[in-house]
C-alpha cells in the first residue's frame, strides 16, 4: 500500500459526559442479562433506566443539533418537560 492509501483522518472531540461505574460480579452481571433480557428494567430500577435513557437522548440530540437545529430544539423543550414532571414524582 502507497502512503497516501494509508493516511488515516483524526478528529478532535471535545464534549463532556456523564459517566459512573461500579465493578459487579460475574454472579450480579448473569442476574442483570437475565433481567434486561425478560424486559425489565436494570439494577437499580427505573430511575437508572430513565438516568441511561437521558444519556443516549443527549447523544442523539447533539448530532442533531448539527443537521436539524430546529428539530433538536423541539425535542430538548419536550425533554425538559418531561424531566420536570418527573422531578414532581415521589
Amino acid at each position: 500500500m502507497s502512503k497516501h492509501s494509508e493516511r488515516r483522518q483524526f478528529f478532535r472531540i471535545d464534549n463532556s459526559v456523564l459517566l459512573s461505574y461500579s465493578v459487579v460480579s460475574d454472579q450480579e452481571m448473569q442476574d442483570g442479562i437475565r433481567e434486561l433480557s425478560s424486559g425489565g428494567f436494570p439494577r437499580g430500577g427505573l430511575s437508572t433506566a430513565l438516568m441511561e435513557i437521558e444519556a443516549q437522548l443527549q447523544g442523539a440530540m447533539a448530532k442533531l443539533k448539527n443537521q436539524h437545529k430546529n428539530v433538536q430544539a423541539a425535542l430538548e423543550l419536550m425533554n425538559v418537560k418531561v424531566n420536570a414532571l418527573l422531578g414532581m414524582l415521589p
